[in-house]
């Protein structure tokens, strides 16, 4: 992917993290319940669900690994060669990036402040609040990750036809 078709990458990529946060947010629960109901003790069946969720982490590193690997066969196979450059990269190097990329990096952190203390706290804000059960609030809860999984390639889509990126990260905060 290159050039213009780097936004959809990006909206893709995001999109499959996005899954993968409401996949956690709405099984682990249940598979939880279910274990506690089937005569294990509650400290087992959190011992199972932590190993549970390490083993995904574990899979998603080797397929990251993967992935990594054959990026760069790509490269050699499509290139010929690897390209090098000779200058080393500096941390000095972030004082010369443009003003509206430090733009971009302060939205997207005031963003994620905002929403990652709101998901946090969002189970027991649904329960309380509204009197939902566990399933319907964590449910609930993970609905911000599945619009976004399904929103962002089709966002990242509309923008490398447009090519107006900062039009709608303007748009977007």
């Amino acid at each position: 992917f290159k050039g213009k078709e780097l936004n959809l990458v990006f909206g893709l990529l995001l999109s499959v993290s996005r899954l993968g946060s409401t996949l956690g947010m709405v099984t682990l629960g249940p598979f939880f319940r279910k274990m506690v109901d089937s005569a294990f003790s509650r400290f087992t069946a959190l011992g199972f669900c932590l190993d549970l969720g390490l083993v995904m982490c574990i899979l998603s590193l080797l397929g990251a690994v993967v992935l990594g690997l054959l990026d760069k066969r790509a490269e050699k196979l499509i290139d010929g060669r690897n390209v090098k450059t000779d200058e080393p990269i500096k941390l000095r190097d972030i004082l010369h990036f443009p003003l509206a990329l430090w733009v971009i990096f302060f939205i997207c952190m005031f963003y994620y402040v905002t929403v990652f203390p709101f998901i946090s706290l969002g189970l027991v804000f649904f329960q309380q609040k509204y009197g939902a059960t566990s399933v319907l609030a964590s449910t609930t809860n993970s609905m911000v990750y599945l619009v976004s999984a399904v929103a962002s390639p089709v966002c990242g889509l509309v923008i490398d036809k447009t090519g107006l990126s900062v039009f709608w990260v303007i748009i977007g905060t």
